[in-house]
């Protein structure tokens, strides 16, 4: 099973305009931001259409996504997730792949 961080990390580098730009989280209580992350707000809703596209999140609710941290953003997707594609794949890479 995969890691929520790991994924939002590959996530979010992949939405990035310049991914070497991108300063990966390091915790669930890193803040969703351009000053923490280097997510600008395009990078940051290229990132949650991925991970609504991975996790089935209905879209009515894209107004909801939190950015107060990973980790509220982690409770997010686990509350209204209709797939888990953290059981289904082994590493990110395959993840990836599948999405991109």
């Amino acid at each position: 099973m995969l890691d929520f961080l790991d994924v939002f990390n590959a996530v979010a580098k992949y939405s990035k305009g310049i991914p070497s730009q991108y300063i990966p989280a390091t915790s669930l209580d890193d803040k969703i931001s351009e000053s923490t992350l280097k997510l600008d707000s395009l990078d940051i809703t290229l990132t949650y259409a991925m991970l609504s596209d991975m996790y089935q999140i209905d879209q009515r609710l894209e107004d909801q996504w939190p950015t107060e941290s990973v980790r509220a953003l982690k409770e997010f997707i686990d509350e209204n997730k209709v797939d888990d594609p953290t059981v289904r794949f082994d590493n990110i890479k395959d993840l990836m792949r599948e999405y991109k």
